[in-house]
């Protein structure tokens, strides 16, 4: 029994690490390479500065240079060679690798060090830093497969004594390609239609619907999210907030679109400095912008500039290269051709970037773009055409209505010997000259009347007539003066005189203690503030004055307003003149009716104003610019008008001819409609969201050798300019020293990395596991490639296809391979173990994102919206709060739909990311990561078991299976179809009745465990159907969810 344990190990050795058997050659980067790097080249590598005895068993002139003590390999004999003579020792003092590394190799790895040396010791240079070719397809007996990639599979098959499985069945192929290609299993009216179709082509008919899917995209983002480390947090200290998440829908669109991946590369490293860049490759090259960020008071801005640009290499390196070269930033790599001047080649790249090391935990840092609303930009051409034919309009009004100004200028000229103009319409005006005893007049239409209250000063000198008010007075006139509404038009103008800095209301009707219902215009610290509230601060407008109104000096001030409910509809004016404004609330929507009264001199129960209040005017509609300095007192229309018409100038006339349109209630009715069809196209063009964008300083900055890696300690004796590694340089072409030059490097065709390392990427997305195990690195400590022919054909197959990933998705997933059965015999198993040689199906358990989406969608729940800001599920209350500060950021559940979007677009806080998603897996997203562990733990079983969203989904996929018939079998067949996407047998509906049964009699027994079952979630049921009925089938939909064929992808 021992003695066939040790063969299956050593057979399981060969097969999975790519070592083939007995009787083939010994090759250097399939057979030592990987002995050599774990356990030689960590003193005996590259990495000259800490190369133990001069010795370099990297290339075969360092291995085999004569030393005093002879050569460590003397090709051809391994007898005479030191390196087997120290490894083979049983002296420890002289072993090597010395003991106490705990490396020691085993027999087999010994044995095949003696066969290479035998054989001649020939190196080669590492299989992935050489352009791939294009292989000759292997010539077959065999007639199984449907493209070339069988023909590569089918060879190692026959040569290991292996055959090919058995296709698939029909009902697995529809579930496993369509949860492979857009993450959502597919609905039994497609299952149906797919069994039903017997073209020959159905099934590639099928594949290429999926990727037409809008889920396609989706699909394959969530592990770009992985890679990009995707965030809706800062992560370092505070992790606040920020707005990312439309680089996140540019990659998804960039997917559906099948964007060739060369664009899709150069837009995300560089596609700020893309000449004429739009805004999607700006958005693009966020993906530099995903690192953690702090604003920690007491952290050193440099340091972590640098620790972003470390980030930045590794990330760029994990990605495209599939390379370690984060090992070369403190020292030469000690296991690949990377010097530790090379890697600083490649931080001069990203040293030019313009971040700063401190940045915000409130949203985005600069540089920034803001995004365009795509849907709202569509609707723009109609909007603009519209918005002309209402000024077309206009202005046929204007040449209609010559007459009715002649007719007007008649009237005006009649008057104008009677003095100084004021607008039209004017509602009150008042200038404290009617009073007595504690009444004044607010000059209005009927009469109304306002009571002084307090210690009011009236001062009246003849022509000048004021009230002094202490801090403590007001003037109050009543709840039916002025009770204007929010989509009423309205102007205030006062002539006021106040001390500097003053705080305090001109004039209000607001309501303190009802949200501030209402509106004001007041005084704070010298500056103008306007409030039309309907409640406060989530239901309004406030705007202030960027200027401070004149100290110690009589001013006029006038507010109009538009009646848009729009902070664009106020216009402040001092002494006639327009003031810029800052715009601190803009959400007005609702009524600003308050019940109290109109006052001057103070709010509601606070704010009272100190100062002289010479006149206060109100008018019930927006006055224009020139109506505003009627208002104060700077008349420029009588003079013209006293004036014959032939004394009048151009100027003058044109200024008699706007006067006259201003008062004009058709004009004003037109202007109105093309004032609102300009707010509609301002609208439309306001910006969705901001995205952090990449951008380089203006003066290159300079980059030296960082000493060990520490930001602080530059060597400045020699400066490091923009690099490629020698080891990859692909010509002698000069490309910019930019991160454009880089992107360009990278996606060169001859690239020996780029296309390999996306590749085997994709092949791990479907088949579970790479062509290269070590998806990250395939570099020296890498694994070697399983097929590394397919691989090399594959490679080159995406290039010439122009970087096609639809295509390349596509060759594999009509592969003969990949469609075959997941089922595997005995003897596949002990040759086959972990499935390397593809001789059976891939099988393994779903991600973490399609299991909860995979329970939605089972619910009839999933919410299939694309795109938009994260959201908020269901999480255990107070996990924020542990890693807050000061209570800065807690989590608020959403509600309604929100619940039910796919788990892509989960809220994801790096400190603390959702427990559901990260219990099976998917990592915080605090660094890259290109290949998450697959772990099989009962807390897994918990979530699913126990999570609100699961139970919740199991209560609606209860009742989609009552609703599908009264019989209950037949609802077991529906739900399992739904959940597993297969019919069961009859042994399975009798073991899931029998449960259902059992349950049901507990709930009957015991309705308010029922009750209590069928609250948790939001999801609202057919209260028709008994609760114990419901409440049943609720944990038979909880055991369907959980099944294994449920959450595997088989």
């Amino acid at each position: 029994m021992v003695k066939k344990i040790i063969v299956c190990s050593v057979v399981l050795a060969l097969v999975t690490s790519g070592i083939c058997l007995a009787g083939e050659p010994i090759t250097f980067n399939r057979d030592i390479r990987q002995i050599l790097t774990n356990h030689c080249y960590q003193c005996h590598g590259p990495d000259e500065n800490n190369r133990e005895a001069d010795l370099r068993l990297d290339n075969f002139i360092g291995a085999t240079a004569l030393r005093d003590t002879g050569a460590a390999i003397i090709a051809g004999d391994p007898n005479k060679s030191l390196l087997i003579e120290r490894i083979k020792s049983h002296d420890e003092s002289l072993r090597m690798p010395p003991p106490e590394l705990k490396k020691d190799l085993n027999e087999e790895q010994i044995r095949l060090l003696e066969r290479w040396v035998t054989e001649g010791a020939e190196y080669e240079d590492h299989w992935s830093f050489s352009t791939p070719q294009r292989p000759a397809l292997p010539n077959s007996h065999n007639s199984w497969g449907n493209n070339p990639i069988d023909r590569f599979i089918v060879r190692k098959l026959t040569a290991q004594r292996l055959a090919p499985n058995d296709e698939a069945a029909k009902e697995i192929l529809i579930r496993r390609v369509t949860l492979d290609l857009t993450g959502i299993p597919p609905t039994i009216a497609e299952i149906d239609a797919f069994l039903d179709d017997s073209r020959p082509n159905s099934y590639e008919r099928l594949v290429d619907r999926l990727l037409e899917s809008p889920r396609y995209g989706e699909r394959l983002a969530v592990d770009w999210m992985d890679a990009a480390r995707y965030g809706d947090s800062s992560v370092f200290h505070a992790d606040g907030p920020r707005d990312m998440w439309a680089w996140r829908d540019w990659v998804i669109n960039s997917f559906n679109s099948n964007k060739s991946y060369k664009d899709f590369t150069i837009e995300q490293i560089a596609g700020d400095l893309i000449p004429d860049a739009t805004v999607d490759q700006l958005v693009a090259s966020g993906f530099n912008r995903n690192h953690g960020t702090t604003d920690e008071g007491g952290a050193i801005a440099e340091e972590y500039r640098v620790e972003y640009i470390v980030d930045r290499i590794k990330t760029t390196s994990t990605v495209w290269l599939g390379l370690t070269l984060e090992c070369a930033q403190c020292h030469d790599h000690k296991y690949d051709p990377f010097s530790q001047e090379e890697y600083y080649r490649l931080f001069a790249y990203f040293n030019q970037a313009s971040d700063k090391g401190m940045q915000t935990r409130r949203g985005n840092e600069p540089p920034i773009i803001q995004v365009p609303n795509r849907h709202k930009l569509a609707r723009l051409p109609s909007a603009n055409a519209r918005l002309g034919a209402l000024q077309t309009e206009r202005e046929q009004y204007k040449t209609e209505a010559l007459a009715d100004f002649k007719q007007w200028l008649s009237e005006k000229e009649k008057t104008a010997v009677n003095g100084p103009q004021i607008p039209e319409g004017r509602y009150a005006f008042i200038d404290f000259a009617e009073q007595s005893d504690q009444l004044v007049s607010a000059g209005t239409d009927p009469m109304i009347n306002g009571m002084y209250l307090g210690n009011v000063k009236r001062i009246s000198n003849g022509d000048e007539n004021k009230i002094e008010l202490d801090g403590k007075s007001h003037v109050d006139f009543g709840s039916e003066f002025a009770n204007f509404e929010g989509t009423d038009a309205f102007s205030f103008g006062a002539n006021i005189k106040a001390k500097a800095n003053v705080s305090g209301a001109i004039l209000s009707r607001m309501k303190d203690s009802n949200n501030f219902r209402g509106y004001d215009f007041l005084l704070s610290g010298g500056v103008v503030e306007i409030h039309i509230i309907h409640n406060w601060p989530g239901n309004a407008i406030k705007i202030s004055t960027k200027k401070k109104i004149a100290a110690d000096k009589l001013q006029h001030l006038m507010v109009t307003y538009d009646g848009s409910q729009k902070a664009t509809g106020v216009i402040v004016y001092f002494d006639g003149v327009a003031q810029e404004l800052t715009v601190q609330q803009d959400t007005l929507n609702d009524s600003i009716e308050a019940d109290t009264s109109f006052k001057l001199g103070k709010r509601d129960n606070s704010l009272f104003f100190t100062g002289e209040l010479h006149t206060i005017s109100v008018y019930k509609r927006a006055l224009n610019a020139e109506e505003v300095k009627l208002d104060a007192g700077q008349d420029k229309l009588t003079p013209i008008l006293v004036k014959s018409n032939a004394d009048r100038s151009e100027q003058e006339k044109a200024l008699l001819l706007d006067r006259f349109y201003a008062q004009d209630t058709t004009f004003a009715a037109h202007t109105k409609a093309i004032t609102n069809q300009q707010q509609l196209i301002a609208e439309l063009k306001e910006p969705l969201t901001s995205v952090m964008v990449m951008g380089d300083v203006a003066k290159m900055r300079p980059t030296f050798i960082l000493d060990r890696g520490n930001y602080a300690s530059p060597k400045k004796d020699q400066e490091i300019l923009p690099g490629i590694p020698q080891i990859l340089n692909l010509s002698d072409a000069e490309l910019p020293q930019t991160r454009l030059g880089l992107a360009q490097w990278i996606t060169d065709d001859k690239h020996p990395l780029t296309s390999r390392v996306t590749v085997n990427r994709i092949w791990q997305t479907l088949f579970g596991i790479g062509i290269v195990k070590t998806a990250g690195d395939f570099g020296s400590q890498g694994d070697s490639p399983s097929h590394p022919d397919l691989l090399d054909w594959l490679a080159v197959e995406f290039v010439e296809s122009g970087w096609n990933l639809k295509h390349l998705v596509r060759l594999m997933v009509t592969s003969a391979t990949y469609k075959q059965s997941s089922h595997a015999d005995s003897y596949s198993k002990k040759i086959d173990p972990l499935n390397r040689l593809y001789s059976h199906g891939p099988r393994f358990r779903l991600q973490a994102e399609f299991i909860r989406d995979n329970a939605l969608a089972a619910g009839g729940l999933l919410e299939n919206r694309i795109g938009g800001p994260g959201v908020k599920p269901y999480q255990p209350a107070g996990l924020w709060n542990e890693v807050s500060l000061s209570g800065n950021v807690r989590f608020a559940q959403d509600k309604g739909v929100n619940n039910y979007r796919r788990s892509m677009y989960t809220y994801w806080k790096r400190s603390a990311p959702a427990p559901a998603m990260t219990i099976f897996d998917v990592p915080s997203r605090e660094k890259c990561v290109v290949q998450r562990p697959r772990t099989n733990t009962p807390l897994q079983a918990l979530v699913t078991l126990n999570d609100p969203q699961y139970l919740e989904a199991a209560r609606a996929l209860g009742q989609r299976m009552h609703t599908f018939n009264t019989d209950i079998n037949e609802q077991i067949i529906h739900g399992y179809r739904i959940t597993t996407g297969r019919r069961p047998d009859t042994k399975t509906v009798v073991l899931l009745r029998s449960y259902y049964d059992n349950e049901l009699r507990r709930f009957k027994s015991d309705k308010d465990a029922a009750a209590k079952l069928l609250k948790i979630g939001e999801f609202t049921g057919d209260e028709s159907i008994p609760v114990e009925v419901q409440a049943a089938l609720t944990l038979l939909s909880n055991l369907l969810l959980n099944l294994d064929a449920s959450i595997t992808r088989g």
